[in-house]
């Protein structure tokens, strides 16, 4: 997220874009003793995290640049293509969800803690 910790791997640069604020259908969690959150699909129709959306000039590049900061090799997070919601319209994008238990997770029950969603285009 812009201003966030990890923002640094995605800016400055030219071929990333920053579309606008997104959602996801998902639930989020503050896993215990973490400074991070991490969102789980869910089915839950009125459950949404929110986050930002971004276009990305060259997707494998950056994509595999941003798994290796997200834990991807080590199951802390799961890179997913996702249905996101922009402006009312629906499209598809790269999402990275949780990938452990949250079993002892604190929910955040507004899903506001702002994951970064990248688009596929």
């Amino acid at each position: 997220m812009r201003g966030g910790k990890l923002h640094r791997a995605l800016a400055p640069s030219p071929s990333i874009k920053f579309i606008g604020k997104a959602k996801i259908r998902a639930e989020l969690y503050r896993p215990r003793g973490e400074e991070y959150p991490g969102a789980v699909r869910t089915s839950k129709a009125n459950r949404f995290v929110h986050g930002e959306l971004y276009s990305l000039r060259n997707p494998d590049r950056i994509l595999k640049r941003i798994d290796e900061i997200e834990g991807c090799d080590e199951g802390l997070f799961m890179r997913r293509l996702v249905d996101v919601w922009q402006n009312g319209k629906k499209q598809r994008a790269w999402t990275y969800l949780y990938g452990k238990s949250v079993s002892s997770a604190e929910p955040l029950p507004h899903g506001k803690f702002l994951p970064v969603m990248l688009s596929r285009r």
